[in-house]
């Protein structure tokens, strides 16, 4: 099995901006430090807003739930 690193970099690679927001959100639910976990949020939520992304609004309210807006 590929590591979440190996299929964010591959995404990159791809272009696949939309698979990034999902790649991201994976990897801030998979750490416990509060700030690693705003870090992957926020760029979630960056490519979520470029691409008009449904979970937008959810990414927006889990930054919002740790004063990061």
């Amino acid at each position: 099995m590929t590591s979440l690193n190996d299929r964010l970099l591959n995404a990159y690679a791809r272009g696949a901006h939309a698979e990034l927001v999902s790649l991201y959100s994976e990897a801030a639910e998979c750490t416990k430090d509060i700030d690693e976990r705003c870090f992957f949020f926020t760029q979630a939520y960056v490519f979520a807003l470029e691409q008009g992304h449904p979970d937008k609004e959810k990414l927006y309210q889990k930054l919002a739930q740790y004063d990061r807006i």
